[in-house]
């Protein structure tokens, strides 16, 4: 499965006020994109809350694009958003290990078959997060962060959620989703 290459990554713009895409959001950054084989794709970005040079990082052949803001974001990241080149917003989701320098995100590239532009937004002090784990895996997603095995079935083995993971006390062990 191919995954989109980085084609050109620019640096962080400031806007005019009110000429924004995205109403009270001073900075942005454009990430150009190659196609890929889906359609939809979830592409992994790890925002730096520190200054540094843009680059593309390829382990196990997974693509995850690095982006530098500096202190321009807030420290929970919950200003940050992701727009197409025509400004429709998109899904994404704010991996819950983040700290005050560096967040992941997955965001939902819709039409990623065909070369794209994704727009990252972020410098508004009022924004609070739009982070949906179910828009952007629609097929399966599950944080446990109830703590809650509801939906699953353990074949074998002792199963909890802890720390927003599905642990197992032995190995050999299976769960599968009831969903």
């Amino acid at each position: 499965m191919r995954r989109p290459a980085l084609a050109l990554l620019l640096g962080c713009l400031l806007l005019v006020a009110g000429a924004s895409a995205l109403d009270g959001y001073d900075y942005y950054q454009t990430i150009e994109y190659a196609a890929c084989d889906q359609e939809i794709y979830q592409q992994d970005i790890v925002i730096h809350r520190t200054t540094g040079t843009a680059y593309n990082e390829t382990a196990g052949g997974l693509e995850t694009w690095h982006i530098y803001v500096g202190d321009h974001c807030r420290e929970d990241y919950g200003d940050v958003r992701f727009t197409n080149s025509t400004g429709a917003e998109l899904a994404y989701y704010l991996w819950p290990d983040y700290d005050a320098t560096s967040a992941r995100f997955a965001v939902r590239l819709e039409g990623a078959d065909a070369a794209g532009v994704l727009v990252i937004w972020y410098g508004n002090p009022t924004a609070t997060t739009t982070s949906d784990g179910d828009a952007t895996f629609p097929l399966m997603f599950y944080d446990f962060e109830d703590k809650s095995l509801d939906g699953w079935t353990p074949l074998g083995g002792t199963w909890s959620a802890q720390n927003q993971n599905l642990e197992s006390s032995s190995l050999n062990t299976y769960i599968a989703t009831t969903n």
